[in-house]
């Protein structure tokens, strides 16, 4: 007798992680898992792609606590992951995160929440830089997780992603390697770290 497919439920699916993970689900684990993936245009073409490849597609909004209640029904996993840089508001990262974590917390058959954070900006470097906003709306949103929803905070693992190296082709003026002038073979990537600093990068296929 066969293991029933547990279903694994990707936020913001058709982004850089999103789109990433669905794929490797549907090519790798596709007898383990059934993929449901959300997003806000069902009909854009990364979307297609997804469906064409197996996904269950559904619609849902940030905005909307009750689209993501109704898209997380019967899911077993969920993968939770918001932009700031669609709205540049700490205030309005942090409601949306709180949506999703509002509706997990409907979800009966919830066995694992997984939230895409960030390091906390407040207390690393001593404290020094509290205006990292990014960052510190995926902190607040955890802390207030652990405090308005122990039934998820119970279940939830944290992920913290590396630098995207997609970013030295979507944004390569800021992030990208530059030839040097008069060597060639040479490229230079400017970056306001020590020399010696690691810096986790990944890329999302």
């Amino acid at each position: 007798m066969s293991t029933p497919k547990k279903l694994v439920v990707i936020t913001s699916a058709t982004g850089s992680q999103g789109i990433s993970i669905v794929k490797h689900l549907l090519q790798h684990h596709k007898t383990q898992y059934n993929v449901r993936a959300l997003t806000r245009n069902t009909s854009s073409t990364q979307a297609l792609s997804l469906s064409a490849l197996g996904a269950e597609v559904v619609s849902a909004d940030f905005d909307d606590e009750s689209s993501l209640t109704n898209a997380f029904a019967g899911a077993n996993v969920i993968f939770a992951n918001t932009n700031f840089w669609e709205s540049l508001s700490l205030e309005k990262e942090v409601l949306q995160g709180l949506a999703i974590a509002a509706a997990a917390a409907k979800t009966e058959s919830l066995e694992n929440f997984i939230y895409s954070g960030l390091g906390d900006a407040r207390i690393l470097f001593g404290g020094k830089y509290q205006g990292n906003l990014p960052y510190n709306a995926k902190s607040i949103v955890l802390e207030e997780i652990a405090a308005r929803y122990p039934s998820v905070a119970r279940v939830m693992t944290v992920v913290t992603i590396g630098f995207y190296m997609e970013n030295w082709l979507k944004y390569q003026a800021a992030f990208g390697p530059t030839k040097v002038k008069y060597f060639p073979q040479a490229y230079v990537m400017i970056r306001n770290i020590l020399m010696d600093s690691r810096l986790e990068m990944v890329f999302m296929s």
